[in-house]
């Protein structure tokens, strides 16, 4: 019962069910989604191209359930 709880309480918060979903599925989940919403072609190659560049390479290969803040404030202090 309790993973029940777990899964549904993921679902609502919009993490996905699968516990190997990487930052790097859900960055491309996430621009694939802006493409269908028509979002102009110029701009989503410059998020494409950030997204290959900078996530990708450093927070691609994390789990989305074990990403936490320290990790994204570490990644952002080293893009500064």
């Amino acid at each position: 019962m309790r993973k029940l709880v777990q899964a549904v309480d993921d679902l609502e918060r919009g993490v996905s069910a699968d516990r190997n979903y990487t930052v790097e599925r859900a960055a491309r989940d996430f621009l694939t989604q802006l493409e269908k919403r028509g979002r102009a072609p110029s701009t989503m190659g410059a998020y494409w191209g950030l997204v290959r560049r900078h996530v990708v390479p450093q927070l691609g290969h994390m789990r989305v359930r074990d990403l936490t803040a320290d990790h994204v404030e570490a990644w952002l202090h080293d893009r500064a």
